[in-house]
């Protein structure tokens, strides 16, 4: 399982800094949020391996306790899904929410208008984008 994890830290982090993205681009949006910089990106599945992470000890926990034979293939299978499903799924439903309470904190707000892609196919970071107030720029209509 540590190696699940590892992998999706490489493929979701390390690769996506290539892009601006992962974990490292919520640190970055932290650290120019505090210089009060007008507008900010930040990957939309910035926390994704924090909440992989936190299903995997949550996984290997229960697990634990009910003393589960990992050596059966099956049950592997289960604690990976487990893992992986569950921090796909508390990404989908908290970490959006979770970014933008931590630049409301510093006076930002979601701008849509600023939400962007960078990258091609499968190295492909979502951004979404933050802005001060008057910093967001009116929504162009579709």
């Amino acid at each position: 399982m540590l190696l699940a994890v590892a992998g999706m830290f490489v493929f979701d982090d390390v690769f996506g800094l290539m892009n601006g993205g992962g974990i490292f681009s919520v640190a970055s949006a932290l650290l120019a949020a505090h210089r009060h910089i007008p507008r900010i990106d930040i990957d939309g599945a910035g926390l994704r391996t924090l909440f992989i992470m936190a299903c995997a000890f949550a996984a290997g926990a229960v697990g634990a306790y009910l003393d589960i034979d990992l050596n059966r293939r099956w049950m592997s299978f289960l604690f990976i899904i487990a893992s992986m499903g569950g921090g796909f799924f508390l990404d989908v439903v908290f970490g959006e929410g979770i970014e933008t309470a931590l630049l409301a904190r510093s006076g930002y707000s979601r701008c849509a208008a600023l939400d962007k892609a960078r990258g091609s196919g499968k190295s492909k970071v979502w951004f979404h984008g933050y802005a001060t107030t008057g910093a967001c720029p009116a929504e162009e209509p579709t």
